[in-house]
């Protein structure tokens, strides 16, 4: 999925030019972490993070091995995050209700997938993921959209 170079310390950055129709061009940057980050460290080291707007895109985004993730965006610093949690336990309430325990912060992964400026210009990159989202492998049709994640 998402592939480091060997050795690699600290994060990648590279910078995208996109075409769409209509003759809209979009740059996005995209920053990858060396590994993923836990949910709360990953908030720690950016305050702009906990103050800003965040903005979901599904929970249900899975990759080829049935994994699944959580798509966020957060507008402050136009970072677009995969979030991967562990198999939750599922219990069931006396009326039941399927509800999923708790899971220790430690153990939600962070990854960065891209750095997008505007809402509108996520809005048009991620047109038509409600559709997708319940495929199989949903995760190959979000990271098209995004080349340098690959």
């Amino acid at each position: 999925m998402l592939v480091m170079p060997a050795g690699s310390r600290g994060s990648v950055t590279a910078t995208r030019t996109a075409w769409f129709t209509a003759g809209l061009t979009v740059t996005y940057t995209l920053t990858m972490a060396p590994t993923p980050l836990n949910i709360e460290t990953f908030y720690e080291a950016d305050e702009r993070r906990r103050e800003s707007m965040e903005y979901e895109f599904g929970s249900q985004w899975t990759d080829a091995s049935g994994n699944e993730y959580e798509l966020s965006w957060i507008a402050s610093t136009g970072e677009l995050y995969l979030m991967a949690s562990p198999e939750a336990d599922m219990s069931t309430d006396l009326f039941g209700d399927y509800y999923v325990s708790d899971e220790p912060v430690e153990e939600l992964s962070v990854i960065v997938i891209a750095i997008v400026a505007t809402h509108d210009e996520l809005e048009l990159r991620l047109e038509g993921w409600e559709d997708v989202i319940d495929s199989d492998d949903s995760l190959t049709w979000l990271l098209e959209r995004f080349p340098a994640a690959q």
